[in-house]
Parts: C-alpha cells; sequence; structure tokens
C-alpha cells in the first residue's frame, strides 16, 4: 500500500522554503501534491475536509474573486484526486501548515478519503517552534514587510488562519 506523508507544523517554521524544495518533488519514490497551483495545501486541504460553511469562508477570506468557493473548493478536490492517481503508488506528499488548525471531524474526513484512495499508512510531521523564538520571527516578518514596530506581542502571537 501507498504512503502518504502530512507535512504540518506552525507557522515561522521554515516551512514556506520547505514547500518549495518539495514542489519540485517527483522521482520513482515520491510525489509532491499538486494543488490549486500552490505549494503550500492548507487553504485546499481545509476546504476540501471542511464543514460546507466553514470551507466557504476559509475560501472567501483567502482568495482572490477569480471564481466563485464553490468553483475553488471543487477545483481543489479534483487536483487532490489527480495528485493521487498521478502519485501511481509513489508517497504522496501534502504539506500546509494550516493543516493543524483541522478539527476532529476535518482529521477524520481527511484520514477516511485517504484510507479509501488506497493510503493506510499515513505518517505526520510537525514543526513547531518555542513560543519565544516564533514571536521575534514573526515580528522580524513584520518588519521586513513595513510593520509598525509598536505591534502588540499578542497580536504576534496568533497565526494566521489557514
Amino acid at each position: 500500500m501507498p504512503k502518504c506523508i502530512l507535512h504540518i507544523g506552525m507557522h515561522k517554521t521554515g516551512t514556506t522554503s520547505i514547500q518549495l524544495s518539495l514542489a519540485e518533488l517527483a522521482d520513482e519514490n515520491f510525489y509532491y501534491a499538486r494543488i490549486l497551483g500552490s505549494p503550500g495545501h492548507s487553504l485546499a486541504i481545509c476546504s476540501i475536509f471542511a464543514s460546507k460553511q466553514r470551507a466557504q469562508e476559509l475560501v472567501e477570506s483567502r482568495s482572490k474573486g477569480d471564481c466563485t468557493p464553490e468553483q475553488k473548493i471543487a477545483t481543489a478536490r479534483r487536483d487532490l484526486k489527480n495528485s493521487i492517481n498521478t502519485a501511481n503508488g509513489r508517497t504522496l506528499v501534502i504539506s500546509g501548515e494550516g493543516l493543524v488548525r483541522l478539527k476532529m471531524a476535518e482529521i477524520s474526513r481527511l484520514k477516511d478519503f485517504l484510507v479509501r484512495n488506497g493510503y493506510d499508512d499515513i505518517e505526520v510531521i510537525a514543526y513547531i517552534r518555542p513560543p519565544a523564538a516564533y514571536v521575534t520571527s514573526a515580528w522580524l516578518q513584520r518588519m521586513k514587510m513595513g510593520g509598525s514596530n509598536s505591534a502588540p506581542i499578542a497580536k504576534l502571537a496568533t497565526p494566521a488562519s489557514p
């Protein structure tokens, strides 16, 4: 049976660099999912397995107005199925820091979907970071983006939604 690796973790743990590197991955052993044309899969996976209302809210809050939330979710679902077919027995890799925010019912739907599609070996790799290091990194990122140096710490310590 093929294996699926779910790479999850906190924001500010190098996830974007990992995803950009993995996006080039397609060898005889591994296939990195191609979903919605993005190296990160948070929005796609969360919207596919969330409740209908939550999925629409996620897509509306994170997407440009290029299509309806229903169209974006349908495309994400199609892309995930195409990635499974293209993996064709290789280890499928899915990565998204927002996956840590999935609710228990959504995790169950994701697991059931993967099992129905032949993945009974599912490995979760999570990156975490000490809180002080996270806040420092988030503050530095904010400064690089032209933010104010008077940002409240509580706001910096709250990760963005998927």
